[in-house]
């Protein structure tokens, strides 16, 4: 029998265009910087995020051979992202990539929908991640989307 586990991954978070200071932290400006997650956790805090959704949701049976990738699914089978979040939630990822990433106006646009529809669809792969995110609440973990 085999089984399929969430691949996870573990990074430190560092703002774009900062570089790495003496104690390794975060510098931009010449002062250290920590960001938006500082607010939320202590300096060099490890955060594991969901790892692969594309890979989780193929393991899952769904084709994902499409330009839209998984963002086809924010249409096709929302139930099937909402799991994979959920899966990756209970593996110990307490960040949830929205499915948005291969998401965009022009993308849909060629599938047929409008900019209305495309917009729909970009907020739905956030619901989706908040919606997991809600779920696992009374684990009492701190868990964010991004």
């Amino acid at each position: 029998m085999s089984l399929s586990f969430p691949r996870r991954r573990l990074f430190r978070f560092r703002p774009a265009g900062s570089v790495r200071g003496a104690a390794g932290r975060a510098v931009r400006g010449g002062r250290f910087y920590s960001g938006v997650v500082s607010w939320f956790v202590a300096d060099d805090t490890v955060l594991v995020a969901d790892g692969g959704l594309a890979t989780e949701l193929e393991a899952r049976g769904n084709d994902l051979s499409d330009s839209l990738w998984s963002a086809r699914l924010l249409a096709a089978a929302p139930e099937q992202i909402l799991d994979a979040h959920l899966a990756f939630f209970r593996a110990g990822a307490v960040i949830a990539t929205s499915a948005s990433y291969q998401a965009s106006p022009e993308g849909f646009a060629r599938r047929g929908l409008d900019r209305g529809q495309a917009a729909g669809l970009t907020r739905r792969s956030v619901d989706l991640a908040r919606a997991a995110r809600d779920q696992m609440a009374a684990d009492g973990r701190a868990q964010w989307v991004s």
